[in-house]
């Protein structure tokens, strides 16, 4: 048991790949979460995420929260989810997206300039930097102080670092805080949540809140101060790291692609209609055949059938993206890189959930997919070329990462 935990752990797409030839597209796997029941079917997906009364996400996510907190929207089930996802996310619209989109474009192309002028680069910790200060302006604006920011952001990207290490997959079971969360309770250096509370008290005193962040929003909605740090740790945190890992494997897949990098090199200054399809699509078919996350996962309220085999009261049911993306049913040579396949359309749709699904959908997406259009459009004057091989998926706390951050030259 131990053994097939490492495994995963070493190799969690291979792992998946083989049960799936092993057993089907239904199977059970040991992670280190424990013995889950993995689905990788359309059909046996959208049972998931239109199950959301039956299968809670929520209680699933426990092993984070005590990273992000338990009233943290990640942590919730329930009428009390609902409510407070209508509360945080209501400003996650394709408008605000394109308006952050602009300010990021502007950071990214500066990024760009400086990284150009070194031989090479390893393009993911670039962009841990760049999207953990671009998400601290959509969340926070200028309602902290400088320094308070720095502070919280310094704390958080040590904690993305811990949460990295292989080891805290293992101290993620059920009833066991992560390894992060357990130093951030230990050591007052990686302690988050009382600079954010202290900044978030004296932001409220001063009237100094940005009008036009998400804290402003939140507070006009009634959130407390304790859930409202939670929100602010799970949307800087998760959103920088997972952003940032896409972008990585979008520069993996899309500048090894010959067709995709002619293509690319065509677009110019001003980018007309079909060249923005194509930047869309390319992100679309990055996220298709690397997901960030390799399982999504439920807990069942109940026992529950139509799954192929009997789902017991209490068992961890997960969503397999990396093997529903390749449903051969669905994406012809689901194995090639091929923007040409977007956009979905009928019943492929159903076999392509990169942010999840139902109700459960991740809010920041429209964000998420501005971001990575964005930043690839940036780096298009700089012609990157990823060196050697392509990357090699691993677990990276609970996202799948490239190995070796994606190291490229320029030209």
């Amino acid at each position: 048991m131990a053994s097939s935990k490492l495994f995963h752990l070493a190799l969690p797409t291979v792992s998946l790949d083989r049960a799936r030839l092993r057993e089907g597209s239904t199977f059970e796997i040991e992670t280190a979460l424990g013995r889950e029941l993995v689905v990788s079917c359309p059909r046996h997906a959208a049972r998931v995420w239109a199950s959301d009364e039956e299968l809670e996400a929520g209680k699933a996510n426990q092993a984070i929260a005590a990273m992000v907190g338990p009233r943290s929207t990640a942590s919730l089930d329930g009428s009390e989810h609902r409510e407070r996802r209508r509360l945080v996310a209501r400003q996650f619209t394709k408008e605000q997206a394109e308006v952050r989109g602009e300010v990021l474009r502007e950071r990214a192309e500066a990024m760009f300039d400086r990284a150009s002028q070194r031989t090479f680069v390893r393009l993911q910790p670039l962009f841990r930097r760049l999207f953990i200060d671009w998400l601290a302006d959509v969340v926070l604006g200028t309602s902290f102080s400088l320094s308070g920011r720095a502070l919280i952001l310094a704390r958080l990207s040590r904690l993305g670092d811990l949460a990295g290490l292989p080891l805290s997959a293992f101290a993620a079971a059920p009833g066991v805080v992560s390894l992060a969360s357990a130093l951030s309770r230990a050591l007052p250096s990686l302690d988050l949540r009382t600079p954010i509370q202290r900044e978030l008290s004296e932001a409220r005193s001063a009237r100094r809140i940005d009008p036009s962040s998400l804290l402003a929003s939140w507070c006009e909605a009634g959130l407390g101060d304790a859930a409202i740090a939670d929100e602010i740790v799970t949307y800087l945190g998760a959103g920088y790291d997972t952003t940032a890992t896409a972008a990585a494997w979008m520069f993996d897949l899309v500048f090894r692609d010959g067709a995709a990098r002619a293509r690319l090199a065509a677009v110019g200054s001003t980018m007309l209609d079909d060249d923005a399809r194509f930047v869309d699509a390319c992100v679309r078919e990055v996220l298709r055949l690397r997901p960030v996350l390799p399982l999504v996962s439920r807990i069942a309220t109940r026992a529950l059938s139509g799954f192929d085999r009997p789902v017991r009261e209490g068992q961890r049911v997960s969503v397999a993206l990396h093997l529903l993306h390749r449903d051969a049913s669905a994406h012809a040579s689901p194995e090639r890189f091929d923007p040409s396949r977007f956009p979905l359309s009928g019943t492929k749709l159903a076999a392509y959930a990169p942010f999840g699904g139902g109700a459960r959908r991740c809010p920041g997406m429209l964000f998420a997919l501005e971001a990575l259009r964005v930043t690839l459009r940036a780096a298009l004057p700089h012609r990157p070329r990823p060196l050697g091989p392509q990357a090699l998926p691993v677990l990276r706390g609970t996202t799948l990462a490239p190995l070796g951050g994606v190291p490229v030259v320029w030209g």
